[in-house]
């Protein structure tokens, strides 16, 4: 295989690693993980192109369009509340959301 000049960082590969799931199907986590971040890098030249290229429009032309381009191909994933009642003592309720913000799986506002 020859080498792509478009690498991830050491840091970001093993962060995949870790984040990985240990059930056997990490290969697909990992080459998951490793093509989005190419498709992003891929994405983020051809914006950084098309906004410098003065054929295509004015800058505020571009600019948008490069905006909507990058809303389109990356979806930010919309957010969703939940209200819930938990019952414990004081004690065990801050136990459990200092191991929820620790884990930072969920913010909480008191």
């Amino acid at each position: 295989m020859t080498k792509h000049p478009i690498n991830p960082p050491l840091k970001l590969i093993e962060q995949w690693w870790e984040d990985a799931p240990s059930d056997g199907d990490w290969k697909r986590s990992f080459a998951t993980q490793a093509a989005q971040w190419g498709a992003d890098q891929e994405l983020e030249e051809c914006c950084k192109l098309f906004e410098s290229n003065s054929v295509c429009g004015t800058k505020f032309q571009r600019r948008s369009s490069v905006r909507d381009l990058r809303d389109k191909r990356r979806p930010k994933s919309k957010q969703v509340s939940m209200t819930l009642s938990i019952v414990g003592t004081q004690e065990e309720l801050e136990q459990l959301i200092r191991k929820l913000k620790h884990e930072q799986q969920i913010n909480i506002q008191l």
